[in-house]
Order: structure tokens, then sequence, then C-alpha cells
């Protein structure tokens, strides 16, 4: 499948921009693209590859007809609408409701299995078969309305009460260099009698 020229350097104000800068920019979003099917679980190269191509062509479509913005910008912006109406579509949603199925539908495609089983059906228009199309609304169900992303946080490690000791003297000593440079003068004294004792 060949990448059309007029995708990798598109019109702008009736010119052509510079095609090197051009084409490094949708190079750019053909990768983000990518990365975004990837992160959804579709693994099949060549469906990838068809996919990415379609949005970019798209979004090439949408820059030639005056939209302002970077081909990264407007092709992501292309993907995330083609996911959002296809799960609209398939999960049989009422768009009017104001919910965005994105985040519930991700976690449908896992729990129906899309990755191994339906790929091939992935941003398809209708009809779908009816195991599948089964499999992702009663998965949509599952993960619920009020199902969110956790977010971790680093918790402060508790040392105890010597180690904490230990870092504010440090951070003392560093405050005072010349206490510092006694305390090492006379560790070393202390260390070099204790070798002689040792060793003697």
């Amino acid at each position: 499948m060949e990448l059309p020229v007029d995708l990798v350097t598109p019109a702008v104000g009736g010119g052509k921009v510079d095609g090197q800068a051009d084409f490094s920019a949708w190079d750019e979003a053909y990768r983000r693209v990518e990365a975004y099917f990837a992160a959804l679980r579709i693994r099949n190269k060549l469906l990838l590859s068809t996919l990415v191509h379609r949005v970019l062509q798209k979004a090439a479509e949408r820059q030639n007809a005056g939209e302002v913005g970077a081909p990264t910008e407007i092709a992501m912006d292309e993907a995330d609408r083609e996911v959002h109406q296809w799960f609209i579509q398939i999960l049989d949603l009422d768009e009017e409701a104001g919910e965005d199925p994105v985040l519930r539908g991700r976690l449908s495609l896992l729990l129906a299995d899309m990755p191994r089983q339906w790929q091939h059906e992935f941003l398809t228009d209708p009809p779908w078969p009816e195991p599948f199309v089964e499999a992702m609304r009663k998965s949509f169900l599952r993960a619920g309305p009020d199902f969110h992303l956790s977010q971790m946080r680093a918790r402060p490690l508790e040392l105890g009460p010597i180690p904490n000791l230990a870092g504010e003297t440090l951070r003392d000593l560093d405050r005072k260099p010349h206490l510092r440079n006694i305390l090492l003068f006379l560790f070393v004294i202390v260390g070099g009698f204790i070798l002689f004792y040792l060793t003697r």
C-alpha cells in the first residue's frame, strides 16, 4: 500500500510547504497514530499499517481543506474521532448523552478478547459478527460507569529515627564545611590509631 504524495506534502494555502519538513511532520504523525492503535492492542502489522494510512489520509484531506494545525495534531484528533464514533456504533450508545465511551470502550476491547479474536473488526463498518458485538456490549457493562483509572502516588520512605538523624547530620555538615573537615581529620586520626593498634 503506497502513501500518496499528496499525503506526504499536502497543499497548504494553495501552495506546497517545504518537502523535507513536511515529510518529517507526517512521519511523526504516522508514528504517533501507530503508537495510539498499538496501545489498543492492535498487533497485526498489516492491519495496523492500514488503519494508520486511513487516518493520515483523512487528516491530510482536512489540512488540504484549510484546517490549521500540525499534521500530528490533526492526525491524532482524527484517530480519536474514529475510535469514538466506532465505540458509539458498536456499543449502541446515545451520542447525545454526552458520555465519552473511549475509556470504558478500551477496557471493553480487552475484556472481550478483541486483541486475540477480533482485531480484524476494529474500526470496521457494520455489520459485525454477533458474538463480537455481544462480547463488547457485555464487557462495556462490566466496566461500569464508575470505572476510572487509579493513580498510584509515591509515598515517602520511612527509614526510622537513626537514618533520619544521620541524614540531618549530613545536611548540617554540608552547611558547615569547616566542621566537616575537622570531623574528617579526627576520623582519619582515630582510624590510624586503631589500625596501628590492630597491626602492631
